[in-house]
């Protein structure tokens, strides 16, 4: 609760995981957002339980959450995405 997190960060990168990974599927999915402190930083996954592929170059708005956090955080943060095969547990 004391931790800043710049606005406008989670929604993007849950509209991703939906329009990328859920959307697509005619079953539906799940998406899981887990935050939680790991060795003092905040750390927020959001997954989806979409089949896995392979990843492209981000778009607009994973662009957009990487320029957030340089401007709040300079280097001081880690944002990466991957395919995953399900939702891992966490």
């Amino acid at each position: 609760r004391d931790v800043s997190v710049p606005p406008l960060i989670l929604q993007p990168i849950v509209e991703n995981a939906v329009r990328h990974g859920i959307a697509p599927q005619a079953r539906g999915g799940e998406v899981r957002i887990v935050a939680r402190r790991e060795n003092g930083r905040l750390r927020i996954a959001v997954q989806n339980d979409a089949p896995s592929i392979e990843a492209g170059p981000p778009g607009n708005g994973l662009a957009l959450v990487r320029r957030r956090l340089d401007n709040a955080y300079a280097t001081a943060y880690i944002f990466s995405f991957a395919p995953t095969l399900g939702v891992p547990a966490m």
